[in-house]
């Protein structure tokens, strides 16, 4: 099960990084990082601090897509405030361009092989 729910989360990460991904893609992505991160706490006993380092890589990516949120929350309250709108969307800019490169930090090709390797070591223990 967890190893699945890693490679479905590498797959939308992929999807949500791209430069043409709406918020709402990024929005349902973070929505997709809390479960498997809520997953994966139900089963740290199992893994005896094993996954410490994915726990941590997986609240960092939620900080950062939850900041992203935030800019497309406060421009749609906003939004009649050209100037206002314009400052935030500079922000979401900027805040986009920080997950992708914390996506590509944390996320690579290799990181999902070390990470489905423990999650897949505990089925002998």
């Amino acid at each position: 099960l967890l190893p699945a729910m890693i490679d479905d989360l590498f797959r939308a990460g992929r999807e949500a990084t791209r430069a043409d991904a709406s918020h709402q893609r990024m929005h349902q992505f973070r929505l997709r990082t809390k479960r498997v991160r809520y997953t994966l706490e139900l089963f740290e006993p199992v893994y005896e601090g094993e996954i410490e380092e994915i726990m941590e890589s997986l609240k960092g990516l939620q900080g950062k897509l939850g900041a992203i949120n935030d800019c497309a929350t406060t421009l749609e309250m906003i939004r009649r405030d050209r100037d206002a709108a314009a400052a935030v969307r500079q922000l979401a800019g900027k805040r986009e361009a920080e997950f992708r490169t914390y996506w590509k930090q944390h996320f690579g090709p290799s990181d999902r092989v070390r990470w489905k390797a423990v999650l897949s070591a505990a089925d002998g223990k």
